[in-house]
């Protein structure tokens, strides 16, 4: 996908030979941010898969589907909007809390803070020095822990940053710094909100 035109959308099958769909899914999601995912299953699909992947899937189509009842679903599921416009996946957090505990993702914000957003530093020391692999690198790193603790915003900025090392604007800098600032600041009171 990576040498090819840019693609809209994607059918992700959950039972691939080589991997699970859900799990490449999340693979395409951290990848390529904006690409819209689409699940398709010749499971039933109950009320908790269905949950669980509602961040992941715009929707989950199954199977066997005639062709002309394909092509309607993917056209609905392409029009539907999300709302990609809030900064965090609340969303991703809630699920994240009812299957781990409150306490693990708040143990996870603590590892962010101490390890992720030394991150920041080093890609300003990569870019005066026009280092443009460190700071994929680095922008990697800081997108998969982004993405981790559902800070979508950041996440898409790090993400153009990877792409772009030294081409992306300086507000992208701002953004991602901004973005993964105030995503850090959840607090254990927040979660128990959630």
């Amino acid at each position: 996908m990576q040498n090819s035109e840019p693609f809209a959308a994607a059918l992700v099958d959950f039972d691939l030979p080589d991997i699970d769909g859900i799990t490449l899914a999340r693979q395409l999601a951290q990848q390529y941010p904006s690409l819209v995912l689409i699940g398709f299953s010749a499971h039933v699909i109950d009320e908790t898969l269905r949950q669980r992947t509602s961040s992941l899937f715009r929707g989950i189509i199954p199977k066997p589907v005639p062709r002309e009842v394909l092509g309607q679903l993917l056209a609905h599921y392409l029009q539907l909007q999300v709302n990609n416009d809030q900064p965090l996946d609340v969303s991703q957090l809630n699920e994240d809390a009812q299957l781990m505990g409150t306490e693990k993702i708040h143990e996870w914000l603590i590892l962010f803070k101490q390890h992720a957003l030394p991150l920041l530093d080093e890609i300003d020391i990569a870019r005066a020095s026009q280092n443009s692999e460190k700071i994929k690198r680095a922008a990697h790193q800081l997108k998969s822990s982004c993405s981790s603790l559902g800070m979508r915003s950041a996440s898409q900025q790090c993400a153009q940053l990877e792409q772009q090392p030294l081409s992306a604007p300086p507000s992208t800098r701002r953004n991602y710094t901004q973005c993964c600032r105030s995503g850090s600041m959840v607090n254990k009171k927040d979660l128990n909100a959630i």
